[in-house]
């Protein structure tokens, strides 16, 4: 089997378990009793990550980033660059918690600027360390940024509508 067929496989189903459950479904078989303690939470942001990073790496199979090498700079970027993301959100909302009212109209536009500032980010980062790598072109390495982090600003804001506890 090629390779790029095993690591699409691979990644399926690490894309589909960061999207599986909502924080604080945990497993259903199990019953507990009065005074066993909690199970574990799920956590929401570990979740959005690795379903963004699945996402993204199967966009860069699609856009022609099939190397081991720049697979892992989108790995080790993306990971980086929602770190970043999600904990500059957090603190958003944290420090604007007395404005709970004024968050819904405000999450939007701070939401999609954070998300323009990532793929700023990781464009110049992209460009600079895989431009010319078995023929990628700046523009192949445009386009795939930006369709990916649109993909991914465009599934954050579905889901927060379908899923509120995640975000």
């Amino acid at each position: 089997m090629k390779k790029r067929k095993l690591l699409a496989l691979c990644l399926v189903p690490a894309l589909l378990a960061g999207c599986a459950a909502p924080a604080g479904v945990t497993d259903l078989s199990r019953q507990f009793e009065a005074g066993d303690p909690a199970p574990p939470e799920a956590d929401p942001a570990a979740d959005a990550a690795i379903g963004t990073l699945g996402a993204e790496l199967l966009l860069a199979l699609a856009f022609g980033l099939r190397t081991g090498r720049a697979l892992r700079w989108v790995a080790g970027v993306n990971l980086a660059t929602q770190l970043g993301l999600n904990l500059a959100l957090e603190v958003f909302t944290y420090c604007n918690g007395a404005l709970a009212g004024v968050m819904a109209i405000l999450a939007l536009p701070v939401y999609l600027a954070a998300e323009v500032a990532v793929t700023l980010v990781e464009l110049r980062i992209y460009r600079r360390k895989l431009t010319g790598e078995r023929g990628l072109s700046g523009r192949r390495i445009t386009a795939y940024t930006w369709t990916a982090n649109l993909c991914s600003f465009l599934a954050g804001v579905l889901l927060s509508f379908q899923l509120p506890t995640l975000f």
